[in-house]
């Protein structure tokens, strides 16, 4: 499956989480698909279906 990056947060300063960004600052407006890595464990915001990779790859 090809994909393109359709967004790219803004650097945050200090130490803080990926999921704790997202669960912050994006939102999903509309039904799409997020492939997203383990760093967003847990991360599924509505109007979103998750695809998280396993053993190291997207499938």
């Amino acid at each position: 499956m090809a994909g393109f990056i359709l967004f790219a947060s803004l650097t945050v300063e200090g130490k803080m989480h990926d999921k704790r960004i997202a669960d912050e600052m994006y939102s999903f407006p509309y039904e799409c698909i997020l492939q997203q890595d383990t760093g967003y464990q847990g991360y599924s915001p509505d109007n979103v279906t998750v695809i998280q990779p396993t053993n190291g790859a997207f499938i």
